[in-house]
């Protein structure tokens, strides 16, 4: 089962909706890139304990496919593999993966339950967006990098606990969670995205709104440009403040800081064409590009 290239047909296409189970016998160690995508009707699959590597787009578009267990020999998942695979309910992610791939769970609606492995590291581009049926997740301990919409649009996660090895919040990655409140965000951080909770039960709560500015655990996420005032004083207790978060808001002109605000993220004051005062405080220790830029 030597790997396919990306853009190579599957080779049981031409058996798409009689193809019920697969069983794949001992000592195969690679299900190769697109091997088993697109298989209506395939509902079963049997991995032996040989298996180390699932290939790109292995098993995407299977969206029969309910029966599956990741053997715990297996090191590499591509991106892509289960993509739209929305009919498995639950999965074990093997202790040998630590890095999850782009879009490699995509779309998997109907996955309810997910445990990842101690030793990930990394979470691709948008691997689990469009999980909605997930309800919990939980996120480990060694995870140092989320990618970009890596949880958007999980409808049903409601509270989430970002590790203390994370160091940024990429664009939308828990963006349009609807039900997600409970919003943890470690020290650790320094850069946020304002949109990284864009859609969010926490964003909409009226109790973290002050000024026309939106509060999540510490951070300053954005402003409404209609309402907030020109003259601004951040609220007490912040710690960081978003980038693009008062991005060409044209009205203000003075902005307060106050002490204990750690991080201000790039372009974060870009294009205010009319601000003329802003006060940085000591405890400020890292400022982004282009704050004020424009």
């Amino acid at each position: 089962m030597a790997g396919l290239g990306y853009d190579e047909p599957a080779p049981f296409e031409e058996y798409n909706g009689q193809i019920k189970k697969i069983e794949i016998l001992p000592g195969v160690v690679n299900v190769g890139a697109n091997m088993f995508s697109s298989l209506d009707g395939l509902t079963e699959v049997i991995l032996p304990d040989t298996v180390t590597s699932i290939g790109y787009n292995a098993f995407g578009g299977c969206r029969d496919l309910a029966e599956i267990e990741l053997p715990g020999s297996l090191t590499y998942i591509g991106g892509n593999a289960f993509w739209h695979c929305s009919s498995i309910p639950k999965l074990t992610v093997p202790a040998g993966i630590v890095y999850i791939p782009s879009r490699a769970f995509q779309g998997c609606s109907g996955l309810a339950e997910i445990e990842l492995p101690e030793r990930l590291n990394e979470i691709g581009e948008y691997a689990f967006s469009g999980c909605s049926g997930l309800k919990v997740i939980d996120l480990p301990e060694r995870l140092y990098y989320i990618g970009e919409g890596a949880f958007c649009g999980c409808s049903g996660i409601s509270r989430i606990t970002i590790p203390e090895r994370v160091r940024t919040l990429t664009d939308e990655v828990f963006s349009a969670c609807g039900s997600l409140s409970e919003i943890s965000i470690p020290d650790t951080v320094y850069y946020v995205s304002p949109r990284s909770f864009s859609e969010t039960a926490a964003y909409e709560d009226e109790k973290n709104h002050q000024d026309g500015a939106v509060y999540i655990d510490g951070w300053l996420m954005g402003v409404d440009s209609e309402s907030v005032p020109d003259e601004f004083t951040v609220r007490d207790g912040t710690r960081g403040v978003a980038a693009d978060s008062f991005y060409g808001v044209s009205s203000l002109t003075k902005v307060t800081v106050p002490d204990g605000v750690k991080y201000i993220c790039g372009e974060a004051f870009r294009d205010c064409k009319e601000l003329k005062e802003i006060n940085i405080p000591d405890s400020v220790r890292y400022v982004g590009g282009m704050v004020l830029d424009g």
